[in-house]
């Protein structure tokens, strides 16, 4: 009796998947939106810049909501602020990583002390 030998199938060096080179350019284009929006707003984004529930045009790209504020300037906010948030969760973690490594290194350094009695 022989046992059927298990292949699997060969692995693709070099090539990623085409949903992952769409999730890169969303999140890219999200973020240059947000930095954009640090620069330059088409208009103030709590400005009433045209009529209520306008559809897309030149001066309005994706129209105006119910109050009449000019939604593109609304997402390029909304960009912003998921930018920031992102980056400042980044930065937080970060240092809560290191101050974890320079209490675990203190820890080590320092000998073990219990009711006045060094443990070693």
């Amino acid at each position: 009796m022989s046992i059927a030998a298990v292949t699997t199938p060969p692995r693709r060096k070099g090539k990623k998947s085409l949903t992952l080179w769409a999730g890169a350019i969303l999140v890219g284009l999200h973020v240059i939106v947000g930095l954009l929006s640090l620069i330059w707003l088409p208009y103030d984004p709590n400005a009433f810049t045209g009529g209520r529930l306008e559809g897309a045009s030149l001066l309005h790209w994706v129209g105006t909501d119910r109050l009449g504020r000019d939604l593109f300037t609304q997402l390029m906010i909304g960009s912003r602020i998921a930018t920031k948030r992102f980056c400042g969760t980044r930065a937080e973690w970060a240092e809560r990583k290191q101050q974890d490594r320079d209490a675990l290194d203190a820890a080590q350094r320092s000998p073990c002390v219990r009711d006045g009695v060094t443990c070693k």
